[in-house]
């Protein structure tokens, strides 16, 4: 009886010493403490006290097992995450406000070789030259549930900073989709909206760089449909410069615009598709126009219009991609028609070709929002101490411009380019292009390009 007694006094002690046990400053562990109570009030003596206090200390010292996670509070909605993807991104915890900060780095080098015939025609073409090609800042965000606005910048290849797209918008609007107003890139060729961070060759093809609008200032509208199997843009634009102005004294052309893309194809999350596209631009004009393309942009322009008084342009183009996994297919018809003022109307066209494959299995991928293709990821991130190298694309294209037609003889061109494309991460690659011009009636230019490109 007086046993039991006394175990029933310890416990009550070991119970009223429990929190001071559980933060003693002697750092034991509870089963030590437990053990020392008890051999004072003299439950456990001798070995059986030795024995229980070693393995007790043995536990302690053993690694803790994980314990289950414990549910987080909730984020503060009106606090703030920084977050780097491809970009750094400052954005608040309830989604109302975002903005993304980043730019782009192209150094190109080339060497080029011209015919005598060429040069002849053409003297200053041949040599080796380095340039930046791009070297870009932008910021871009989104604020409260609607608001959208990017603003880009170039400073590279003169002294004079460049406004890329610079506008702002709204976006998730009823039927419209999203509006923007602003410098921007005009709905017309998939070459051309494609960034220049993830097009295939180092520059576009000959047809889009004559014909394109690229950038001007306008309002345009986009949406998708038929759960973005479909896109859609329609906009109004007033031909400018570089830095998106234009003087009120000074004859502008404006364009309306539209283009329509469609994937009767889609399936694998984009490693099959076919693309199909079509682009249409009408410019009211009443000045002088010109149009001219080169694919060497060290070299310049090998073939060139000069200027044509014109009082109205139409530029049509079809577009077709596919994708089966790593290989795939690109391909674009462009026409221009010039009414010309006191002359006969003009008709200019060109088309390219290409074909890519990805040697390390990576594929192409699209985007559906834009109708365009988008940022190549390797599989295995540049790590040679783990025997990784990146993705390996190859590449080639043929591209074809006529821009001679009735009193305009601007020439006709046609180019063989083919390229090895090097991803050593998302947002790092080294390009080589091997570029073939041949000049009817000229002669030839052979260029061998090579590109670092980084964007952050």
């Amino acid at each position: 009886m007086e046993r039991v007694i006394r175990r029933i006094i310890a416990l009550v002690v070991c119970l009223i010493a429990l929190p001071a046990v559980v933060e003693s400053a002697w750092g034991e562990s509870f089963d030590e403490n437990l053990l020392d109570v008890l051999r004072e009030q003299g439950t456990i003596t001798g070995n059986p006290y030795e024995e229980l206090k070693r393995k007790a200390q043995a536990e302690a010292a053993a690694p803790a097992e994980a314990l289950p996670p414990v549910a987080a509070a909730q984020d503060d909605p009106t606090g703030w995450k920084m977050y780097w993807q491809n970009g750094t991104t400052v954005k608040r915890n309830d989604g109302l406000f975002k903005v993304t900060f980043g730019g782009r780095i192209q150094l190109d080098a080339a060497g080029i070789i011209t015919d005598d015939t060429l040069n002849a025609a053409m003297p200053g073409l041949r040599g080796a030259g380095t340039e930046f090609r791009r070297a870009q800042f932008f910021m871009q965000g989104s604020f409260y549930e609607h608001g959208i606005f990017k603003a880009q910048y170039d400073f590279a290849g003169s002294d004079k900073v460049n406004f890329k797209d610079v506008w702002i918008g709204l976006r998730k609007l009823p039927a419209v989709g999203q509006l923007r107003a602003g410098h921007f890139k005009e709905g017309f060729s998939l070459n051309e909206m494609a960034s220049s961070k993830y097009i295939t060759f180092m520059e576009r093809a000959l047809p889009v760089l004559a014909f394109a609008p690229s950038r001007n200032t306008g309002l345009a509208a986009q949406n998708t449909a038929f759960d973005k199997q479909m896109t859609w843009t329609v906009g109004v634009f007033a031909d400018v410069g570089g830095d998106g102005d234009r003087d009120v004294s000074s004859a502008s052309n404006y364009n309306v615009n539209t283009r329509l893309t469609g994937l009767p194809v889609y399936s694998d999350d984009g490693r099959k598709l076919v693309h199909l596209g079509l682009g249409y631009t009408h410019s009211f004009v009443n000045n002088l126009v010109s149009f001219d393309a080169g694919e060497v942009h060290l070299s310049g322009d090998l073939v060139d219009t000069g200027d044509v008084l014109a009082k109205g342009i139409d530029r049509l183009g079809l577009e077709f991609a596919s994708v089966f996994g790593s290989l795939s297919f690109q391909g674009e018809w462009i026409s221009t028609w010039v009414n010309q003022i006191a002359a006969p109307d003009l008709h200019f066209m060109g088309a390219y070709a290409q074909v890519s494959w990805f040697v390390t299995g990576e594929h192409r991928p699209y985007k559906k929002a834009s109708g365009t293709f988008s940022r190549v990821k390797p599989k295995n991130p540049f790590a040679p101490t783990k025997g990784d190298w990146g993705g390996l694309e190859l590449a080639a294209r043929y591209s074809y411009l006529d821009l001679s037609d009735e009193n305009i003889q601007g020439g006709t061109q046609n180019n063989t380019t083919l390229g090895v494309n090097w991803y050593l991460y998302p947002n790092l690659r080294i390009m080589f292009n091997w570029v073939y011009s041949h000049l009817n009636g000229v002669g030839n230019e052979n260029a061998v390009m090579t590109r670092i490109a980084v964007d952050f």
